[in-house]
């Protein structure tokens, strides 16, 4: 390291030149002054109900009611919107701390719930399939996408799809949201688009005659719960409030109010006992 590097270096950690200065010196009688960490609920889901505008939606409503429940001494929470591949370099970094809503550890690749703390679940969902009613899908499986167009969103993996894209007997077509995939649906030029069961009710809303031209099939693409990830490095204190307020979430007149907003008390999952193995660990 030369000299100049070494001098900036220095004043970065409150020393010139070896010499401490008056700042950096030892406050042993004092108190830790140091900031308590603050929580931090990171979240890639950029669509309804999770996103609908910006600072608003599900994700905020849930920093809001998170930091209503919790002790005022661990601090507010505060929500921050991250694309996936992001995210995954937030949380590979030694000792991340932080939160993520709506998510399974499928997603995660933490089936047994051992490499993160999973709350219990807070919201069933699962992937609908759409198509247009003068041109109906009646999903029974992948094989009854053969030789459709397929409307997906820009970075969004479909797994079960991949091996039938690649062979071209599946047609992938991008757009770059949610709401750019329903409009090429409804304009005719895809066969089926994915979305969340959770979005179902904003969307509804939003999009004049939906129901008089979207089709829903009966079976889902797929079927699940979403939890909160919560890092195993937060301080016991936080693993422990979180938890309990995601279980007390069923019962919660605030956070059912909530979810009326977007239309998803159904989806608002009662079983609120089976938080993941590790949990306080």
């Amino acid at each position: 390291m030369n000299t100049r590097r070494q001098f900036a270096f220095a004043l970065s950690l409150g020393l010139a030149c070896g010499k401490p200065q008056a700042a950096a010196e030892p406050r042993s009688a004092e108190p830790d002054l140091a900031p308590k960490p603050m929580g931090r609920l990171f979240s890639h889901y950029d669509y309804p109900p999770f996103v609908t505008a910006p600072g608003q939606g599900l994700t905020q409503d849930l920093a809001q009611w998170l930091s209503a429940k919790l002790p005022q001494e661990l601090g507010p929470v505060r929500a921050q919107l991250l694309p996936r591949k992001r995210l995954d370099l937030e949380m590979s970094q030694p000792g991340w701390m932080g939160l993520v809503p709506w998510v399974s550890p499928q997603f995660f690749g933490d089936l047994t719930m051992q490499r993160y703390i999973w709350s219990a679940p807070v919201m069933d969902d699962g992937d609908l399939v759409l198509s247009l009613k003068k041109k109906p899908v009646v999903f029974q499986g992948t094989a009854s996408l053969q030789g459709l167009k397929l409307g997906g969103v820009a970075g969004h993996v479909y797994q079960e799809f991949e091996a039938m894209i690649a062979a071209n007997s599946l047609q992938r077509e991008d757009a770059p949201n949610t709401l750019s995939n329903l409009q090429k649906l409804l304009r005719g030029r895809v066969d089926v688009v994915f979305i969340p069961r959770s979005g179902l009710p904003w969307w509804r809303k939003q999009i004049e005659s939906f129901d008089d031209q979207v089709f829903v099939a009966e079976q889902p693409r797929n079927s699940f719960q979403r939890r909160i990830l919560i890092s195993p490095h937060l301080p016991l204190a936080w693993r422990e409030h979180i938890l309990e307020a995601a279980r007390a979430m069923p019962q919660d007149a605030d956070w059912q109010l909530a979810l009326s907003r977007y239309g998803l008390q159904a989806l608002a999952s009662k079983k609120h006992s089976d938080a993941g193995p590790a949990a306080l660990a």
